[in-house]
């Protein structure tokens, strides 16, 4: 069986607590995350829970900054079959 991965993207918006879970999840579903963290995502993770930014990195298997325009997030390849797959597992918090 292929292993999953999936791409969490953190913006901001109201809904740290959300994708921090989100993240918790995936860990223990051996599937691995990819977040996308944004500076606002980090100052929010701060505000609205009792987190660091940090600790929302340490869930995670690979970090992006959100203006890293040369992040290579699926360095796996892409075909039609799995390319389909991963859009649709992409969560936005």
């Amino acid at each position: 069986m292929t292993k999953k991965h999936i791409v969490v993207a953190m913006t901001g918006a109201s809904g740290a607590a959300l994708g921090i879970q989100t993240l918790r999840i995936l860990r223990t579903q051996g599937i691995e995350s990819h977040l996308i963290l944004s500076n606002w995502a980090r100052r929010t993770i701060e505000l609205e829970t009792d987190l660091m930014a940090e600790d929302a990195t340490a869930l995670a298997d690979h970090v992006y900054q959100a203006d890293d325009l040369s992040a290579t997030i699926f360095p796996y390849g892409w075909d039609d079959r799995n390319s389909l797959q991963y859009e649709n597992t992409i969560s936005h918090c």
